[in-house]
């Protein structure tokens, strides 16, 4: 498996049993996150995902349509980041937002729209 620098640092933190927590604990710094840093935030938390896929599903709690609409997500943002980074700070981090959103609604559904 390769992993990247960052991704091994996290590992020689936590152990891998503790992806979960960390991707939730993203997660939430994402929603709480001010628009100066909500890019950090996101990419911390794309980051644990991406880290998360590469562990066994047993290691993961989400679902495989989750893990699926995650790495379909990374995919998708990765697309429109060129058009994004023409907007000023404020409207790229509330573009982004309502991306992320509506991508995982329309995916998951209401329960699992991610904010």
């Amino acid at each position: 498996m390769h992993l990247t620098p960052e991704e091994e640092d996290v590992l020689r933190h936590h152990p891998a049993e503790d992806l979960s927590r960390l991707i939730a604990g993203a997660m939430n710094a994402y929603r709480n996150a001010d628009d100066a840093h909500r890019a950090e935030a996101d990419r911390r938390y794309l980051m644990l995902l991406n880290l998360a896929a590469k562990f066994e599903s047993d290691h993961v709690t989400a679902t495989p349509q989750e893990i699926q609409a995650e790495r379909d997500y990374v995919k998708a943002a990765a697309a429109k980041k060129a058009a994004w980074q023409k907007l000023p700070p404020a409207e790229r981090a509330e573009r982004q937002s309502e991306f992320k959103h509506l991508f995982f609604l329309s995916r998951l559904g209401p329960d699992k729209g991610k904010r």
